[in-house]
């Protein structure tokens, strides 16, 4: 009997083990699964608008879609998060170069304007774009984003902006560093990290 009990331990460990393993040899497929579901994107239908907006937190990405979205004449302004900044700062090192970069990749500046003021999160810069758009009259902004960060954005303008009949879009760009839909550590890392922000959104707001 005592033998039997040992013998029947080890096949539970073993297929316990064989089950993890199965997990880690399909992790991939099991991420890209995961990702595809979690992300919100407007990728495949994006229409003109009056403006393009930069959040802040994408030098790498944000600056070049919404540069790449002026010149195809999608848009005719773009719009850059006036970040929060120090007493003895005139600009906030990220906005300034975000503005630098723009300019760099062929934005006029009379096309590019701040919204906000002292934005430290993506919650204040959706409150502050419904406050330009309303003062503006502007009926379409497209708001590009990386892929993980993509639900909260979209999750975030979307409360903000209720019942102004402002039209959001939000396309997904890549990131650089890594694919939304091949797993690795950057990938993992990134979109472990949204995934609490969401939630945390969420809860707070």
């Amino acid at each position: 009997m005592k033998e039997r009990g040992v013998i029947g331990w080890s096949v539970m460990v073993l297929c316990f083990a064989v089950f993890l393993l199965a997990i880690w040899l399909s992790r991939g497929v099991l991420f890209r699964i995961t990702a595809d579901f979690w992300i919100v994107s407007d990728t495949d239908a994006v229409s003109p608008a009056e403006a393009v907006v930069v959040l802040g937190g994408g030098l790498r990405t944000r600056v070049v879609g919404a540069a790449e979205y002026y010149r195809k004449g999608a848009v005719q302004k773009i719009l850059i998060s006036n970040a929060r900044h120090g007493k003895s700062e005139a600009l906030a090192w990220e906005t300034a170069t975000t503005r630098r970069l723009l300019v760099e990749l062929g934005v006029p500046s009379t096309a590019i304007e701040l919204f906000g003021a002292e934005l430290s999160s993506t919650y204040e810069e959706a409150v502050a774009l419904r406050e330009w758009a309303l003062r503006t009259h502007t009926h379409g902004l497209i708001v590009p984003t990386e892929a993980f960060s993509s639900r909260r954005v979209r999750w975030v303008l979307d409360r903000e902006l209720a019942g102004t009949g402002i039209q959001v879009q939000v396309p997904v760009l890549e990131h650089p560093e890594y694919s939304h839909s091949e797993f690795s550590k950057n990938a993992f890392t990134a979109f472990k990290l949204e995934v609490m922000k969401y939630l945390y959104y969420r809860w707070k707001y």
